[in-house]
């Protein structure tokens, strides 16, 4: 069984390291004066080198002819460890390891011992950040006062997760994605190594497709050099891969900026129809926008780039509510009929926007009206809610006094969501963006801060639907008023807009 690129080619010199020259230059320099830590910690992207460099870091320390900071690779260590038998060298995979009997097990009880070939005993663990709190807090004793001949390199892709008791012990290096043409030489050096002619033209779609990642453009690689063939032409490399988002995207962004919602939405069908993973094609589409963006400043066609603009920060938006969506492609589609709806709503001039500022203030009066009545009639709860000295019942209520608690109906607020999801799978990411705000009586106040949102729940079938599901979770009857609180930046250009009678196209 053929032994896959990634693994055949990995770095066996510091000097091999690609795209992350700074991290092995600091490193080496380190061996060479012989002023080694005793803790590191390796964060950034997957593939990029963290456990190679981690590898190759603890074959260095053990070396006993270290040539500029490079493992010999000639030495009884250098050997044994190529031939993973180094038995001063402990691996430990974080995410199947995670427990603090894995941690006494493979390094508390193991670091007592001293090192039986080499000078160090180097634990390197992988995924450090999948330990439990327990293990972590094991892991930090032995790091408060680690034993001379110890060394420990831990490497993550999400350094946010290690504690920063842990982090504040470590040297602390981050890896970064690779430069396209480093990227692109390594590519081509295996394939002058394999014998294989591959055109120019497929290894830089194979950068493209990598995002950066030596480890993933080493596997598609892999994939195309597994037609066992002398030379791979174009039409055979693009069978084998994967599908390229980016034409679709800017495809779709195109239709996006002129509005042409039947289109939009056929597209996000096919789209699904193919099993395309809309969290990556929302990507795709992000780094579309922000490319075209540039070129439209660059071009000096301003206008574009502010309607490109809004689009980027609605797509934002959708990459993090795609992450709670049971329907993967229901974001995107709720950004894509709101924006293409949007202008089919306004009126032109001064008063379409006389006309909302009146609606919209007409209901903050209401509910500020509400809250003062509410304490006016303060001073009357004792008079009317007489308890009756027999019968110990409340002979009278005030009709402002909620009928439940502000707090409890938004610790409830998920569940009524969920109930409403039951008639209408869109409107609970609408309901996401509202804030129950206030109770009085049995009228609870839900606050939106865009005017889309606050437009959606003003239509009667969705306030009904609302309303329902509040009655079902709260085990009373209510009625339900929105309430539009204005974004500060969507204030501003409404008052720009009025004050220069113009007409705000969303």
């Amino acid at each position: 069984m053929g032994q896959v690129l990634y693994r055949k080619y990995r770095p066996q010199k510091f000097d091999q390291v690609i795209g992350q020259e700074f991290v092995v230059t600091t490193i080496k320099n380190q061996i060479k004066s012989n002023k080694i830590a005793h803790s590191y910690l390796f964060s950034g992207p997957r593939g990029v080198g963290k456990t190679t460099v981690a590898r190759l870091l603890a074959k260095a320390v053990n070396c006993s002819d270290h040539q500029d900071g490079e493992p010999c690779g000639k030495c009884q260590n250098c050997i044994a460890f190529d031939e993973n038998s180094a038995i001063d060298i402990v691996e430990m995979d974080g995410a199947s390891h995670n427990g603090v009997d894995n941690v006494r097990e493979n390094i508390i009880e193991a670091i007592k011992m001293a090192p039986s070939n080499g000078r160090y005993r180097v634990f390197i663990i992988d995924e450090v950040h999948m330990l439990t709190g327990q293990a972590f807090n094991a892991l930090l004793k032995t790091l408060e006062e680690p034993p001379e001949h110890a060394v420990f390199i831990m490497a993550t892709t999400e350094p946010h997760k290690v504690p920063d008791t842990i982090k504040s012990r470590c040297q602390h290096f981050n890896f970064s994605r690779i430069a396209q043409e480093k990227l692109f030489k390594k590519l081509k050096d295996i394939t002058e190594q394999e014998d294989v002619k591959i055109a120019d033209e497929i290894l830089w779609k194979i950068v493209e497709l990598s995002c950066g990642y030596a480890r993933d453009a080493e596997s598609l690689l892999g994939q195309i050099l597994s037609l066992n063939k002398a030379e791979v032409t174009v039409e055979e490399a693009v069978l084998i891969l994967p599908t390229d988002n980016n034409k679709q995207a800017i495809d779709f962004i195109k239709n996006l900026e002129e509005k042409k919602l039947t289109v939009c939405m056929d597209y996000i069908n096919s789209l699904s129809d193919q099993g395309v993973d809309f969290k990556i094609f929302t990507s795709d589409l992000l780094k579309v926008v922000r490319q075209t963006i540039k070129k439209y400043i660059n071009d000096g066609e301003n206008t574009k780039a502010l309607q490109l603009n809004q689009i980027l920060k609605g797509l934002m938006e959708v990459s993090y509510d795609i992450r709670r969506s049971d329907v993967a492609q229901l974001p995107l589609e709720i950004f894509v009929v709101e924006y293409c709806l949007q202008n089919n709503n306004q009126v032109s001039g001064k008063k379409k926007t006389t006309e909302d500022t009146e609606r919209k203030k007409s209901n903050l009066e209401k509910a500020k009206e509400d809250n003062i009545h509410n304490e006016d009639k303060s001073h009357d709860k004792e008079e009317i809610n007489v308890v009756n000295s027999e019968s110990g019942v409340k002979t009278g209520q005030t009709n402002n006094e909620p009928v439940f608690e502000l707090e409890e109906l938004k610790a409830k607020w998920g569940r009524c969501c969920e109930i409403v999801s039951r008639s209408n799978i869109a409107l609970p990411l609408v309901l996401q963006k509202g804030e129950p705000i206030a109770v009085y009586g049995n009228r609870v106040h839900i606050a939106f801060r865009h005017s889309f949102h606050f437009e959606t729940m003003s239509q009667k079938k969705n306030l009904e639907l609302l309303r329902e599901a509040i009655n079902e979770v709260m085990g009373t009857a209510v009625e339900v008023m929105p309430i539009f609180e204005q974004d500060e930046a969507e204030k501003v250009v409404g008052d720009l807009a009025q004050a220069f009678g113009g007409t705000i196209i969303d």
